[in-house]
């Protein structure tokens, strides 16, 4: 795979944000909850960067569709 999990959530998930604009359908949140649903996200890398812990690449993806989806919508 040319790329990796998280990267491959990042892009469905904003691929399905835009789908669901183009669709018009409602579907919105506040900077405070895209937040929130970029906060795993977060937690997981500096979990591997400063812990040393290894992500499951279900979870890598999982996190980057999260927050891809929140910061598109």
């Amino acid at each position: 795979m040319p790329v990796c999990a998280r990267c491959t959530g990042i892009v469905l998930g904003g691929m399905l944000a835009v789908a669901f604009r183009s669709a018009e359908v409602r579907v919105s949140c506040t900077a405070w909850e895209a937040a929130l649903l970029s906060l795993p996200l977060l937690v997981d890398w500096c979990a591997q960067t400063f812990c040393g812990i290894e992500s499951s690449n279900f979870r890598r993806f999982l996190t980057g569709f999260l927050s891809a989806a929140a910061l598109c919508i």
